[in-house]
């Protein structure tokens, strides 16, 4: 898909799988595109090596793609690595704003994220996201695992982001908004076991603050 809009879509039943790279409840592959206000209600499972597998859209190739206002409830997994819940791999950056998963995001080796996978040269901006699904990886597996970001690029950029899905893998790599990349005022609830990374730019909360709020 290049250099177009793609928008009002919602996807109720239908079903994504087996497929090795670049999968997506949406659309498998971006360039220089926009997506609004779309829904992917649908399982999207990759093949037994796959990669770059996610609810909305499997990777974006330009600076000028944007994803607004899109929701995933699907559970999205691959068979090797890079499942999310909206985006899976960004490349040279982009605007995710206002989505939310709500899916079960697993992976079998690692990098699993609740918005975005991996990014790529940087420049990925995410802001007003929120994830509630659980996020799981190999529990041996030393790859990064997020509600929001896994593997982020120094240039990105998450704020205002809120994160109260349940990670499960190594834990050692578990960041409940992300790692790499400028953090502002996002937010994430107290998980059952301690996390033993640090998200900077995050507040953690109590379940009992979260239905508060």
């Amino acid at each position: 898909m290049e250099n177009c809009k793609i928008e009002n879509i919602t996807i109720k039943n239908a079903n994504v799988a087996d497929y090795q790279y670049y999968a997506g409840g949406i659309v498998a592959y971006a360039v220089e595109t926009v997506i609004e206000n779309c829904v992917n209600n649908g399982e999207i499972t990759g093949g037994t090596a796959s990669r770059y597998v996610a609810g909305i859209a499997g990777a974006t190739y330009d600076n000028n793609s944007e994803i607004t206002l899109c929701k995933n409830t699907g559970k999205v997994s691959t068979g090797e690595y890079y499942p999310a819940g909206i985006i899976a791999y960004v490349n040279n950056g982009m605007i995710i704003s206002e989505c939310l998963n709500t899916g079960d995001i697993t992976a079998t080796n690692g990098g699993s994220a609740g918005i975005m996978s991996q990014s790529s040269q940087g420049g990925a901006v995410i802001s007003d996201c929120m994830n509630t699904g659980n996020i799981t990886a190999g529990a041996t597996i030393k790859t990064v695992l997020s509600g929001i970001l896994a593997l982020g690029h120094a240039n990105d950029k998450v704020s205002n982001s809120f994160n109260m899905g349940t990670l499960t893998g190594n834990m050692l790599y578990a960041y409940p908004i992300g790692k790499t990349g400028t953090y502002e005022n996002n937010i994430y609830v107290t998980p059952e076991t301690a996390y033993t990374t640090v998200s900077t730019g995050a507040v953690e909360i109590t379940d009992s603050e979260w239905e508060a709020m």
